[in-house]
């Protein structure tokens, strides 16, 4: 297929597991990892972008004990969750040569909830939220992930009249 027949297109392949996609629904990824000045497309391309994730890993979860330092020293308790979930971006051009890549959540995150008065309702309330707070870890790790791939693919290789010349430079 000729180059500019292709130069102005993009492919995009995305290998998450289903936790992933329940937290970060595929048609997320792909709205913002759209390339301006391209054209998605599932056939030969001048670029293919491939975005994986990794499940999510709790490291470590459990209720911890606050003391209060005032003259009551109260005893609170919190529940407290290290966790990662790590995801990347390749991008390569047509010769499946790599011209970007990138790699977000490859270190430990740490929740810690609002102070609770007794250890049972710090446990009551890891046990009631526990998914949902799951998902909020992959959101908070994947999103600024995809703002950041999807703005430094566009700054790379976007732009609707500088797109071919942004490429050709990048091949550089």
């Amino acid at each position: 297929m000729p180059y500019a027949a292709i130069a102005q297109t993009y492919t995009l392949e995305i290998n998450a597991p289903a936790s992933v996609l329940h937290s970060v629904p595929k048609e997320n990824i792909e709205s913002a990892l759209v390339i301006r000045g391209f054209s998605k497309s599932p056939n030969a391309s001048s670029l293919t972008v491939q975005f994986s994730s990794d499940s999510l890993i709790i490291k470590e979860s459990g209720v911890k004990e606050f003391v209060t330092e005032d003259t009551a020293h109260k005893t609170l308790y919190y529940v407290e969750a290290l966790y990662t979930v790590r995801c990347d971006a390749k991008c390569y051009d047509a010769q499946k040569q790599l011209v970007y890549s990138a790699v977000y959540g490859t270190g430990q995150s740490k929740y810690r909830s609002s102070f609770m008065a007794t250890r049972e309702e710090a446990n009551a309330y890891w046990e009631n939220n526990k998914e949902s707070l799951k998902e909020s870890f992959i959101t908070g790790v994947l999103s600024p992930a995809l703002v950041s791939i999807g703005s430094k693919l566009n700054a790379k290789f976007g732009g609707q009249a500088a797109a071919n010349t942004r490429y050709a430079s990048a091949k550089n």
